[in-house]
């Protein structure tokens, strides 16, 4: 369900940007026709200044070259791919965000002519001032170059689940500041680009297993019986048999401290299904709490002397 809002979200955000390449294709036509056939109308009927026209006409001559060939190579990349307008990957996602950096620079261009200023002396102006906004901005700079890299790059995808530091889920968006993670909880965490590269990460989805953990602590003194507690989860999940490894069910100790002893169940799934994850771990931990809360029960109508 979620997967076919995100593919209806991404068709329609597409053909929007289609009708918009459209629309600015029919402006960029009448302004060229306008240029050609009434160079000094605009300027001298209507007072606007010459500077204004130059600029809207590069702005656009600019922008409709990126978006026609963000357009040419996200087709020829769907038609070689075989897949539909609604498709959707770390390709094409880096794509459009080059168009978006590329629109933003003519933008900037555009007002050099607004202005009538020129490129090589506002850099050359600024050269001070501009070294120290790229101090001043690193992080942010060293996000995108990151952001470009994971979008170029074939490590991680949009819909791997991935395990990145302390943080679990499955990627929905990539962009040039962070990835979006959705947790098995649905909850949406934003981790930064820079941290992702220098972190350590599981790729689920590569190996196409999925290793479902289920973490509880137990008190010193009430860790008696664990060998039947493994035996008695084991055994309740005979309904879900076929989805998993053989003999990939298994509980052990963590960590012990003074207070607390951490324990862990685990399985592992033969393919990677949110829904049947998210049965299990419900299931499982169910079956924990009742397990416990039997024990507690047995031990208050038979205490030892």
């Amino acid at each position: 369900m979620e997967h076919k809002k995100a593919t209806d979200k991404t068709s329609i955000k597409e053909s929007r940007r289609r009708l918009e390449f459209l629309v600015k294709l029919i402006l960029f036509v009448g302004v060229v026709v306008w240029r050609i056939y009434y160079p000094d109308l605009l300027e001298q009927d209507y007072g606007i200044p010459r500077n204004l026209i130059s600029a809207v006409t590069f702005y656009l001559t600019a922008h409709i070259i990126i978006s026609f060939s963000r357009l040419t190579l996200v087709a020829i990349y769907l038609r070689r791919r075989q897949r539909q307008i609604d498709y959707r990957d770390n390709f094409i996602i880096g794509i459009n965000q080059i168009a978006s950096i590329l629109s933003f620079m003519a933008l900037v261009f555009s007002a050099f002519f607004l202005f009538e200023i020129s490129p090589k002396d506002f850099v050359t102006s600024i050269s001070i001032f501009a070294a120290a906004i790229a101090i001043l901005f690193k992080d942010y700079i060293n996000n995108m170059i990151n952001g470009l890299i994971l979008m170029f790059s074939s490590h991680l995808s949009i819909d791997d689940y991935v395990g990145i530091g302390n943080y679990r889920g499955r990627i929905i968006d990539i962009t040039l500041m962070n990835v979006h993670l959705l947790t098995d909880d649905d909850d949406v965490i934003y981790v930064a680009n820079s941290t992702i590269l220098t972190s350590n990460i599981v790729n689920f989805t590569i190996r196409n297993h999925r290793k479902l953990i289920i973490e509880f602590a137990l008190q010193p003194d009430k860790i008696e019986g664990l060998n039947e507690l493994e035996t008695h989860l084991v055994n309740s999940l005979d309904e879900w048999k076929a989805q998993m490894l053989p003999e990939s069910a298994h509980l052990r100790v963590v960590d012990i401290n003074t207070s607390t002893v951490l324990i862990k169940f685990q399985l592992i799934l033969q393919r990677t299904n949110r829904r049947l994850e998210r049965d299990i771990r419900r299931h499982l931990n169910w079956q924990i709490i009742s397990y416990i809360n039997e024990r507690k029960k047995t031990e208050s109508l038979n205490p030892q002397t």
